[in-house]
Parts: C-alpha cells; structure tokens; sequence
C-alpha cells in the first residue's frame, strides 16, 4: 500500500475568470445578477455555495491549500462548461437565479442542441464566457480565492445601509433560523449542547444570552468588520480587482456604477442592459421616512449597547460609501 502523501495539482485551462458578487447576507446582490448577465458574454447567476464554503473551510485551516484550489479550479471549468451546454441551468420560472429572470433566456434554449465537446469548447474559446457567482462574505476569507483564480478573479462587493442590513435580516428570522431551518443551508458549529451558526464562533455564550435584534446587530457588525480587515489586508494589485457598490447609490444613479462594472470584468454592456435595469426597477426613489421607521423600529428591539454598535456602523458606512 502507497502511504505517500499525494499533492493534488489541477492546471488553469478554458476557465480562468470568474465574477464573485459578494456581501453579508441581505446586501442586495440580487439586484446585480441580472444586470451583471446583460453585459456581453456573462452567464447568468449560478447559485454555488462551493466557492464561499471552501474559502471558508481554507480559512479556518480545515481544507490543504493544493487541495482546496484543485477544487476550486475543477469546480469553476464545470460550472462554465455545463453551463455552455445548458446542463444543470435554471429554467424555474420566478426565480432570480433562472434564465426566465434574464434578459436574453433564448441563449440558454440554443445550447440545449450543443452536441460535440469540441462545439462546446470552440464556443468557450470564441465567447470567453464569465460565470458569476453569489457568494457570502467571501471577501472575508479571499486569500484561497486569489490562490486559485490570481488575476482572473472580480469581486463586486454590495455595501448596503446598516439600517437596512440590519432590519431585512431580522424580518427575514435571521438569528434563529440558520441553525434551526434544514433548507438554509450554511456551516453550523457545536458549542455545548447548542448549534450555532458559524459568525458565533468565539462570541457563543454572548450570542445564546442576547434577543435576536441584538444578535443580528452583532454578527452584522462583526461580519462587516471581518470584510473591511480583509481588504485592507491586501495589496493594490488585489484591491484592484474589487468594486465596492453601494447599494442604495446603485439603486437611485446605476450609470457610475455601469461604467465601473465595465472597467473591473472587461466586458461590455450590451442593448439588453438598459432593459436589465428597467426590470430592476433602476433607477429608483428611496424614501429616507422608511429608514427612520427602521431605525426606530430596531432602537425598540435592542439595548442601548447594540443601538450604540449600529450608530458607529452607520458613521462608518457613511464615510465608506462616500468614497465609492
């Protein structure tokens, strides 16, 4: 029997790019997908929770490093090459991530005739397809990404109100619900006799003993936190490769952010992206007396000391958002 350890190697090849549309849950990223898919040779939304789980096992140190950009690797050529056949593509209607929800469904309905892998392959070289993927907090744990993908890889970062954050995450159930749902499917952890969602890790106790609005404000908080250290931990050429969007300026003046998509995937909007963002609703009014609403509405759910918590958050986004 061969005891030696095996060091696992998967080569770049026909899929090298890769478009993450990033952020805490609840940010807004589902206004992006399909916007994103109308510029000229990007794929519609595949929900993979691959990318996000495996940066994160990488992370905390429960996955090698060969073993987890072979993964990687193997999973993005996969994901462009059924897409390029229309296998394992969503034709669910009503759903964001299904090619009803986009504007150009009759791209998907032509590749169900691909017969060949070399019409499939040529179609991959002529197109240069980019997969967009949703991910979680992934800018959190981006090192194992940058790993695998290096120059390939464009991260568009939702930023969104904490205010907002805050208060669609607690109407959703968010607090509870991860742990107790089978249909969320996220990491948990073991702590005692509890599961626990994994952005309790090293607060447990504090987090059983807290309402759920406060539980909510914190793991934001800390969640937020963990993006920004992490950007701020890379270097310029890898800061380049990310574009902060912030979600209600997207909303009410897309064209800015049109124009800097553009400039970060090297792909162009096409005839269909005005229709894309008509489907949207963009651009949109905000109504400034709703977020007062929220924000008294969380004020009577929480303590003074998370109150205190979403008040620096707010100072923080304000001046972040300002600047993107």
């Amino acid at each position: 029997m061969n005891n030696s350890k095996v060091e696992l190697h998967r080569q770049k090849s026909f899929a090298n790019e890769i478009v993450l549309v990033d952020g805490p849950t609840r940010a807004g990223k589902s206004l992006i997908h399909p916007i994103l898919s109308s510029y000229k040779n990007v794929e519609i939304l595949t929900s993979d929770n691959l990318f996000e789980n495996v940066a994160y096992l990488y992370h905390n140190k429960k996955i090698e490093c060969d073993a987890a950009v072979s993964l990687l690797r193997c999973q993005l050529q996969m994901r462009i090459y059924y897409t390029m056949l229309s296998r394992n593509v969503n034709f669910k209607t009503g759903d964001y991530s299904g090619v009803f929800w986009n504007v150009n469904p009759l791209r998907y309905f032509k590749r169900l005739f691909f017969l060949k892998d070399k019409d499939v392959l040529e179609a991959i070289i002529k197109e240069k397809p980019l997969v967009q993927i949703q991910t979680h907090d992934a800018l959190s744990h981006i090192d194992i990404l940058f790993k695998s993908f290096d120059k390939g890889l464009k991260i568009i970062e939702m930023i969104r109100n904490p205010v907002g954050l805050i208060y669609s995450n607690y109407a959703k159930g968010y607090g509870e619900r991860e742990s107790k749902e089978p249909t969320k499917i996220m990491f948990t952890i073991k702590y005692k006799d509890d599961i626990l969602p994994w952005y309790a890790h090293g607060w447990e106790d504090q987090f059983l003993s807290m309402s759920r609005m406060d539980r909510v404000i914190h793991y934001i908080s800390r969640r937020l936190e963990n993006i920004y250290t992490s950007y701020n931990n890379l270097n310029d050429s890898q800061k380049s490769q990310i574009l902060f969007v912030p979600y209600e300026k997207f909303l009410t003046s897309p064209s800015k952010y049109l124009i800097e998509i553009e400039n970060l995937i090297s792909r162009e909007p096409t005839k269909l992206t005005k229709r894309a963002l008509s489907h949207a609703g963009c651009p949109a009014n905000i109504n400034d007396s709703d977020l007062k609403d929220k924000t008294a509405k969380i004020k009577a759910l929480c303590t003074k000391e998370s109150f205190h918590i979403l008040s620096d958050l707010l100072e923080f986004h304000h001046n972040f958002a300002s600047k993107h």
